[in-house]
């Protein structure tokens, strides 16, 4: 009898657990598939979109030491030695269709895959050129963010926190974003870092931007990962002092601007190794100081070290822009040099020098 009693029991206790944990699981789980079925960033309660929190779902910070090797693993433009000239026109005609199918993230992708390669026509090439410096002032340099670009993000800004700085509050580096502050300034009309709002939606861009110059042409192609976004005219070195092939980073510590920046000649310019500044005869930077060290990178080959003196920067002599008549740098506009600037990120901003 009292066997037959505990068992009874025990089919009880069993069945009572089952309900508890019914109960107890299924209101969470329907809340759950809701939350589920609403992405981040759709549109909320009244149709408006609501910002997305990113603020403890960030990337890691890449501020820890790394070497060269890791900044190649970046989104990088795609290698000429990728593509074959029918390849490169297939896969530009292909963005073309993309365009007209006002698919603009996918056309934008093939786009500046075509002209990377370095494999278009002279038309078909200053035509992608003109399409995806469009798409970058429509969809890159406004606050607007487009479904499905991998690059850019809305985020509500914390008490506290600042675009600049160290983490937990520097968000930049914290979300290792690899970009300049003052490009999402740009980007959100804000004027001054301090002008930054808590509980502020604002748009940020995930980086590194990288560079392409080709020498020949005497252009530079500013691309953001794999994305082509603006054109810039250039001049490099004489014949006597050409500026040196290869691949390379921008320098850690190496980007200046400023009044006082200091200047050094290339170690291959024939000119006295002598630091210059802004009042010494022979000075050759832009009157905002904008300086940016180049460092090859010995795992593409390039061998050239931190200090050997070439690097990216403005010019006092506008002329020379266009023309083969430097010491060995790149120089840009005052305009020019000023994007630029607001684009390249130290160390992690590569630039390949092309013939």
């Amino acid at each position: 009898m009292r066997s037959r009693q505990r068992q009874v029991l025990g089919v009880l206790v069993v069945i009572a657990g089952v309900g508890l944990g019914i109960w107890a699981f299924w209101p969470k789980a329907k809340k759950d598939a809701t939350k589920e079925s609403q992405s981040p960033g759709t549109p909320g309660p009244g149709g408006r979109e609501e910002p997305i929190d990113v603020s403890r779902t960030s990337r890691p910070t890449g501020t820890s030491p790394m070497g060269t090797a890791d900044i190649l693993t970046t989104t990088q433009p795609y290698a000429a030695a990728s593509l074959i000239p029918a390849e490169a026109q297939a896969i530009y005609k292909r963005g073309k269709q993309l365009m007209d199918e006002k698919k603009f993230i996918e056309a934008r992708v093939e786009l500046s895959k075509a002209l990377a390669s370095g494999h278009l026509g002279a038309p078909e090439e200053a035509d992608a050129v003109n399409l995806l410096s469009k798409l970058a002032e429509e969809i890159l340099f406004t606050r607007k963010i487009v479904d499905g670009d991998p690059y850019a993000l809305q985020y509500m800004v914390q008490p506290g926190e600042s675009l600049e700085g160290a983490p937990p509050k520097g968000i930049e580096r914290r979300m290792g974003l690899h970009v300049p502050s003052q490009l999402i300034l740009r980007v959100n009309g804000i004027r001054r870092p301090a002008d930054l709002q808590a509980h502020q939606a604002i748009k940020l861009i995930r980086g590194p931007f990288h560079a392409i110059i080709t020498k020949s042409k005497l252009t530079m192609d500013a691309y953001l990962g794999d994305v082509f976004v603006r054109r810039y005219r250039i001049g490099i070195g004489a014949k006597e002092t050409p500026t040196p092939s290869g691949f390379y980073h921008l320098t850690l510590g190496g980007k200046l601007s400023g009044n006082n920046t200091p200047y050094t000649p290339p170690v291959n310019s024939g000119l006295p190794m002598k630091t210059l500044l802004p009042k010494d005869p022979g000075y050759p930077l832009d009157a905002g100081g904008h300086w940016m060290s180049l460092t090859g990178i010995p795992e593409k080959g390039t061998n050239i070290p931190t200090g050997a003196g070439y690097g990216i920067h403005g010019t006092n002599d506008p002329t020379s822009v266009g023309k083969a008549v430097s010491h060995g740098c790149v120089r840009l506009l005052d305009k020019d040099i000023e994007e630029v600037f607001s684009l390249l990120y130290e160390k992690w901003s590569t630039v390949e020098i092309r013939e």
